[in-house]
């Protein structure tokens, strides 16, 4: 998309949300400063248009969450000068006001999110295993307790991506040159690693690494892009550190394993049933 309209200052670290036709984005660092602005990018006119705004807005960051619903535009966390910022900042898209809502918990950076039933849910960026949850409608950032195989709690710059009830957890900045994929059941709130295989066409065993138990684990990226085909069944993910040129699109086919994954929920139901 040819972008036309205001000059966008380059910058990493912003995080973006889709909404109505438009691209929020917010933050991001460029050297040596932290950047504020919120900008909007048309996906069809490629207009980038920042926002005029009045109230408080928020501190300069990197690496926040964000998220865009009833008209209103959320923003969480990042990190800024050794600063993790923890007020709940929240943009009225209508009035173009800023205004900020304290919050009583530690806060997180580069760590990806998912939307289900009403509630963020975040992972990564911490030095607690713990779910992070932001309430939109009650203004409120809290976390859960997980159990379950979960990721380190300090990986940053992860993907995250919902499937069904599923928060699917891949990569991010880890000292390893390949990592295991994971899954969060969010009703549960318990985490199982995702088994995964190679198709034996496309991608061999040695393209990723198995571990002595056998498990088959992926090339470990960070910062890519990460989404979900529900016609096809599929998760892909492209870009992202290391580079690749020119950047592959990888995928995996889940559309079978999720028949079990909803098959051993119904036999876990049944169970409880069994109990009463």
């Amino acid at each position: 998309i040819q972008l036309n309209g205001d000059t966008i200052k380059p910058r990493t670290g912003s995080k973006a949300f889709l909404y109505k036709g438009l691209i929020y984005v917010f933050g991001g660092y460029s050297d040596p400063d932290y950047l504020s602005c919120l900008h909007t990018i048309d996906i069809k006119t490629g207009q980038a248009h920042i926002l005029e705004f009045t109230g408080n807005e928020p501190t300069g960051r990197s690496t926040p969450i964000i998220y865009v619903n009833n008209d209103k535009v959320y923003i969480w966390g990042g990190y800024y000068k050794g600063n993790f910022p923890t007020d709940l900042n929240i943009f009225d898209i209508q009035t173009k006001v800023w205004r900020q809502v304290e919050q009583n918990i530690i806060g997180r950076t580069a760590a990806n999110s998912v939307v289900y039933n009403g509630l963020i849910y975040s992972y990564g960026g911490s030095r607690t295993s713990s779910i992070l949850c932001i309430d939109p409608e009650k203004e409120i950032v809290f976390e859960k307790k997980t159990n379950g195989s979960e990721p380190e709690p300090y990986i940053l710059n992860a993907q995250m991506v919902l499937v069904d009830k599923y928060a699917f957890f891949i990569g991010g900045k880890q000292n390893t040159k390949y990592t295991l994929i994971y899954a969060c059941d969010l009703d549960r709130l318990w985490w199982f690693v995702f088994h995964v295989k190679p198709d034996r066409i496309t991608v061999n065993t040695s393209d990723g690494y198995v571990n002595e138990i056998g498990m088959f684990l992926v090339p470990c990226i960070h910062s890519f892009a990460l989404f979900y085909c529900e016609k096809r069944r599929e998760l892909g993910m492209t870009l992202g550190m290391p580079t690749i040129d020119p950047p592959p699109i990888s995928t995996f086919s889940i559309g079978e394993a999720l028949g079990f994954l909803h098959l051993r929920d119904d036999m876990i139901d049944a169970f409880r049933l069994n109990e009463f």
